[in-house]
């Protein structure tokens, strides 16, 4: 006979009921929806975590998707070192790098140090910004209000932190949901880094940088070249400049570009009408001049008169003849033609094709591909103390495996401006005798060498310049 729950005992009974109860959809209170909401954005924010695949995208969702949840104006990610400063700051909202020399960066990794540098470990806590001579970068932004949470591996070691910032102040609750979702976001952090790579600061990791600093001491001394690397180019040695002769319009171009072209071939023809009109018109004149001019010489066989017209007709004339020959030159030069064999060095056809250029506008070059240079752009940071005749090793992109020997003719006492935005020294080089011919324009980096210098200068060389720099010293 089957019992009924009248007759189970009362502890059997209420656990049937809390079965009962589980099932039922729970009960909605007014007001607690808003406390449903923000339990399933947890659920889900949690979810998404375990689904990252890089730390990267993991830290990107921690500092941008959380903010609803958690309700912060601005998140931070700090990432715990093994010397200097405890805390260095590595990931911040809405942006995609951090910039090191931004004064907010600065003064957020100061208070952060400055606050856990007595604590050990790191413990959470909300703050409040405060500075009396208003000298923080946050006055700017008025997020005063700070929650720092610590980020820790399984076994409690602290090797990060997340940093909160809010116009107001933070409830116990809100540091309850995020100290949670914080300790979610470590874990995925552990599992996607493994356990050997988050590691806490600590004295062994200094003892062994110590020790790997005295012996390597003895080698900072070892002579070495100093070198550097700069893009290059094949460039020719000594191009013939095609420019416009007059100003006018580019009716076409006749070849191709980096085409083989003999001494005296059509390059270029400009359009011809204003030229082709002068010289028509100046042919005329000199035909009216000619006309006057034997009508004066017929009548001045018995004038006096006449005599002293024929000598203005005959200047006339010959004004004219000068006129027609400078409208034939120019209509001549309309058609510009290589001076010299070589290959005509341009992009495209297209670049000139029906555009109006002025006098002296460079069109193309005519250039000897037997004769070739290097043009290197040092840039002004990696400059080296060069001397003519110094080694240079040519890394082309067309031929990485086969580097090409030449030597500095000559460098630029001044920089300049590169078309990439970079200041920079230009430096000649001439081609060594080797089994392979680069072509012009083609490109690849070039190793410079200079002066012999100790090997911790060649290490230390940037830092020690920006160190003088910043000093005077």
């Amino acid at each position: 006979m089957r019992a009924s729950a009248h007759d189970a005992p009362p502890h059997e009974l209420a656990s049937n009921r809390a079965d009962v109860a589980l099932l039922r959809p729970p009960a909605v209170e007014p007001g607690a929806g808003e406390t449903l909401d923000k339990k399933t954005q947890l659920l889900r924010l949690e979810a998404e975590a375990r689904e990252q695949r890089t730390v990267l995208s993991l830290l990107y969702h921690l500092v941008n998707e959380t903010r609803d949840l958690l309700g912060f104006d601005l998140a931070f990610v700090f990432r715990a070192r093994r010397w200097g400063p405890r805390f260095r700051l590595e990931y911040a909202s809405s942006i995609d790098g951090v910039e090191r020399d931004a004064p907010l960066v600065r003064g957020l990794e100061r208070m952060v140090n400055a606050r856990t540098q007595k604590d050990d470990p790191p413990t959470n806590e909300a703050f409040e910004i405060a500075d009396p001579q208003g000298n923080s970068p946050l006055e700017e932004f008025g997020f005063r209000h700070a929650l720092w949470i610590p980020m820790r591996t399984p076994n409690g070691a602290v090797v990060a932190g997340l940093l909160l910032l809010r116009a107001h102040a933070w409830s116990s609750p809100g540091r309850t949901v995020a100290q949670r979702l914080t300790e979610t976001y470590a874990h995925a952090w552990n599992a996607l880094e493994g356990p050997g790579k988050l590691r806490p600061r600590g004295g062994v990791a200094r003892f062994a940088v110590a020790i790997c600093a005295l012996l390597c001491v003895p080698l900072m001394w070892l002579p070495v070249d100093m070198s550097a690397l700069a893009p290059a180019s094949i460039v020719a040695a000594a191009p013939f400049v095609v420019a416009a002769p007059t100003d006018g319009i580019v009716a076409e171009v006749l070849v191709e570009p980096y085409s083989e072209v003999r001494a005296g071939q059509a390059l270029v023809a400009l359009d011809q009408t204003v030229h082709r009109n002068d010289f028509a018109i100046a042919e005329r004149t000199v035909m009216v001049a000619a006309a006057k001019y034997r009508r004066a010489s017929q009548v001045a066989i018995g004038s006096r008169d006449a005599k002293r017209e024929l000598a203005v007709a005959k200047a006339e004339l010959a004004l004219a003849k000068a006129n027609r020959d400078y409208a034939k030159q120019m209509l001549e030069r309309t058609v510009l033609r290589a001076p010299q064999a070589g290959i005509a060095i341009f992009s495209d056809r297209r670049d000139w094709a029906n555009k109006p250029v002025r006098t002296g506008d460079e069109l193309l070059r005519v250039a000897d591909p037997m004769q070739l240079k290097v043009h290197i752009d040092l840039p002004v940071t990696d400059a080296v103390l060069l001397k003519t005749g110094a080694d240079v090793q040519l890394f082309l992109d067309a031929d990485p495996l086969h580097p090409v020997p030449a030597r500095v003719e000559k460098e630029a006492y001044h920089a300049r401006i590169t078309e990439q935005g970079v200041l920079a020294y230009a430096v000649t080089a001439s081609l060594s005798a080797s089994p392979r011919t680069p072509k012009i324009g083609w490109r690849g980096t070039a190793k410079l060498r200079g002066e012999t210098v100790p090997l911790y200068l060649l290490i230390f060389r940037r830092p020690i310049t920006a160190v003088r720099q910043a000093l005077g010293i």
